[in-house]
């Protein structure tokens, strides 16, 4: 394939590519957070830490309400100084942090062995304090 053609491509498709790379990597980091910890809290706490070793920035998560071990609503997450947003600042207005996302998405999995989806809503490369991340289960018919 050609420089130009792959740019193109890379151009459409970068984001979801970026999305399924971090949702792949999660589900590792949520599984072993699952068997390091003895519920929700301690696997969020850990997670928030860990989100810190790696570089990634500061974790704050609301607390997440659970019915039958399973996230209820959904879950947000804020991260303040997120290493992906302020390598990239974008005019577009738009949030980019698609491997944080996709991370999100899968971490959640790991913990809760069910599938759930990641939608950014505020972001740093977009002029905002911090990236703001709403995290769902993904419900069959929704």
């Amino acid at each position: 394939m050609l420089s130009g053609e792959l740019t193109e491509l890379l151009k459409d498709q970068g984001p979801l590519v970026l999305y399924q790379l971090g949702q792949s990597y999660g589900v590792d980091v949520g599984s072993r957070g699952r068997h390091l910890t003895k519920d929700l809290t301690s696997a969020i706490k850990f997670l928030e830490y860990y989100g810190l070793l790696a570089g990634w920035g500061r974790f704050e998560t609301s607390n997440a309400q659970l019915n039958a071990g399973q996230i209820e609503e959904s879950v947000t997450i804020k991260i303040y100084e997120n290493f992906f947003a302020q390598a990239t600042i974008n005019h577009s207005g738009n949030p980019s942090c698609y491997f944080i996302s996709g991370l999100l998405a899968g971490i959640a999995e790991g913990l809760f062995e069910e599938g759930h989806h990641c939608l950014e809503k505020r972001c740093m490369s977009a002029s905002s304090e911090f990236c703001e991340f709403v995290v769902r289960r993904n419900i069959a018919g929704k």
